[in-house]
């Protein structure tokens, strides 16, 4: 089992390769990450025997405290079931506006351009889209990874009005916001 740990490049990815599990044979058939965090396995087919494994993490817990947006941004596994509705019960019982302090991350130019892109994703994904004129203003953003994401999702909503956006999109420089106006 490898780790891929991607670095953007372009309109793709580089990718550092890790070893993460190895056993003699190792043959997976399956493998995913539990609502625990525990990674799970299974191995066998063709004649061989089989099992269903799992690896925890062992080391020491976080002892920072976290802000609720940074909560959000580290939320695990984000677009699972089982994390989605975690995270709206979460929302739901602390009472966070999950519109305005999502939105106020995609709009923080000193932010890091994952956090800005995780946020619209969160936003989109919990029903709470950024309206159109956002959306537009997001493609003019000196991010490419946060300008991909918002001509994707001006695609994804439909809205007539954001197809001058989209069509000035396709003549971006970065070839990742062009594939997303396509």
């Amino acid at each position: 089992i490898y780790a891929a740990h991607l670095q953007p490049a372009g309109a793709s990815y580089k990718v550092d390769l890790e070893k993460f599990c190895t056993g003699a044979p190792m043959n997976v058939t399956d493998l995913g990450v539990g609502p625990d965090g525990a990674v799970y396995f299974t191995m066998g087919g063709r004649h061989s025997q089989g099992g269903v494994y799992r690896i925890v993490y062992t080391g020491g817990k976080k002892s920072a405290e976290q802000t609720d947006q940074e909560k959000l941004l580290s939320w695990p596994q984000p677009q699972a079931a089982w994390s989605r509705a975690a995270l709206e019960k979460w929302v739901k019982e602390k009472k966070i506006d999950l519109a305005k302090e999502l939105g106020a991350v995609a709009d923080e130019l000193a932010r890091p351009a994952g956090d800005r892109v995780n946020a619209l994703m969160l936003l989109q994904m919990h029903g709470q889209p950024l309206d159109e004129k956002h959306l537009m203003l997001l493609t003019l953003d000196k991010d490419p990874a946060v300008r991909a994401q918002a001509v994707y999702l001006i695609g994804v909503n439909n809205d007539r009005s954001g197809q001058p956006a989209l069509v000035q999109a396709l003549k971006d420089e970065d070839p990742f916001v062009r594939r997303r106006a396509c």
